[in-house]
């Protein structure tokens, strides 16, 4: 079982907008302390999905999520939020 709050960004994006991965990584980096792991995945010759995890308090990764979702090229971005039984009880 998941024993650390996570919260993962779900991302379907065109690897050909401009600039768009360097924005991605932009926004990673925004979050350094908070990014524990991504994973990119090639769906096809023009798609990209990209899985984004995050430890920590959920409060500023609404602001992550939109801004991922405003930009261009960016076509499904969506956010899980999993918390463990410990942070329940």
């Amino acid at each position: 079982m998941i024993r650390n709050r996570l919260s993962e960004e779900h991302l379907v994006y065109e690897h050909h907008s401009t600039k768009l991965a360097g924005k991605l990584v932009d926004l990673q980096h925004s979050y350094l302390l908070q990014v524990i792991a991504c994973i990119h995945i090639h769906l096809d010759h023009v798609d990209c999905l990209e899985v984004i995890i995050l430890q920590g308090k959920v409060k500023g990764f609404e602001k992550l999520a939109n801004s991922i979702t405003c930009l261009k090229g960016v076509k499904l971005s969506r956010m899980n939020i999993l918390t463990t039984e410990e942070q329940l009880a």
